[in-house]
């Protein structure tokens, strides 16, 4: 498995090619939009510009990861933020962004992406009305953890 640096720079060198990459997100960022293991497919950016609300890719300058979180504010600069989120991930230029989420395939099945970009699921992520799921979703794990213990 690869993973890290390594994997954003096979990832950027796909999309450069104007290919899609498809591959497992991790983390909980997203939620409840994007959830662990959830398989997204990126594309390049082409002839389109990315537009607020998109689900962008961008490799972070301090870890070399690929993170993939959701376009919130645009004007010269793009700020990005993960749905569930507290805080944005600052502000990136437009060489920064790698590419957008096309599809995202949960359990075998395709969820449409205009059900994950809309104006309301902008402003819910915009107010940090997400971050409740993200705490919600720690907190059943950690009582199925319990309760498997206890048995």
């Amino acid at each position: 498995m690869i993973s890290g640096p390594d994997f954003a720079i096979i990832v950027k060198t796909i999309l450069e090619k104007g290919k899609t990459a498809k591959f497992k997100a991790t983390g909980n960022s997203m939620l409840p939009n994007i959830i662990n293991n959830d398989v997204v497919s990126l594309c390049p950016y082409r002839k389109k510009e990315p537009e607020i609300g998109d689900i962008v890719a961008l490799k972070d300058k301090a870890t070399g990861r690929i993170i993939i979180h959701r376009l919130i504010k645009k004007s010269n600069l793009f700020f990005i933020k993960g749905d569930s989120a507290i805080r944005g991930d600052g502000l990136f230029s437009r060489e920064d962004i790698i590419g957008f989420v096309s599809e995202i395939e949960r359990n075998r099945r395709t969820i449409p992406i205009n059900m994950v970009v809309s104006d309301k699921i902008i402003l819910m992520s915009r107010l940090r009305l997400f971050f409740g799921v993200k705490i919600f979703r720690g907190l059943q794990k950690k009582i199925r953890k319990l309760v498997l213990k206890l048995r």
